[in-house]
């Protein structure tokens, strides 16, 4: 019965989040709407983004799979490896948009994507601490599935300054440009 709960308590928790997401999602958007518009160019860049991000998703799960292979023993338990490995895809994907003008789309509203990602930060840094609080964060010296509340905190965090790096080089650019 304790299983079906935790169940029922993670499908509650993900319909939550989709609303939330949804609602934020149509706000940071400058024109209402629930997804960015990119450009041709950006198009194709996010294209080349999302098969870096694959390969990186297979190369990690192949070395992952070599070192279970061999009996090595990693302090992760099965899904939360399995997390990490989409969400280092999704910083491979993110990172290359970023550096590569086409991460923000034509109609986001940058002030509210910040304020979205520091929201989603802190929200998913105070599921950890509290997991950590009761034990449940390390068991036996294995991280576990809420360890995934942490690793995306710091997937946030990541962005953040991603873009923040950004902004600050393409200020000088123009700076210079000018």
């Amino acid at each position: 019965m304790e299983n079906m709960s935790y169940l029922l308590g993670c499908i509650v928790g993900v319909l939550v989040g989709v609303i939330i997401v949804a609602i934020l999602a149509k706000k940071i958007h400058s024109d209402g709407n629930y997804i960015s518009k990119y450009d041709e160019m950006q198009m194709i860049t996010r294209g080349k983004a999302y098969k870096y991000a694959f390969w990186a998703i297979v190369i990690i799960e192949a070395l992952f799979g070599i070192l279970l292979s061999a009996d090595i023993k990693l302090p992760l338990s099965a899904p939360l490896l399995h997390i990490i490995v989409i969400f280092i895809g999704i910083i491979v994907q993110i990172s290359y948009c970023i550096w590569n003008n086409a991460y923000i789309g034509l109609n986001d509203n940058m002030n509210r994507f910040a304020i979205f990602s520091v929201f989603i930060s802190l929200f998913n840094f105070g599921i950890a601490f509290h997991s950590y609080r009761k034990g449940e964060l390390i068991v036996n010296g294995v991280f576990q599935t809420n360890f995934i509340n942490l690793v995306c905190g710091f997937l946030f965090i990541i962005i953040g300054v991603e873009l923040l790096i950004k902004k600050i080089f393409d200020g000088k650019e123009e700076k210079e440009a000018a």
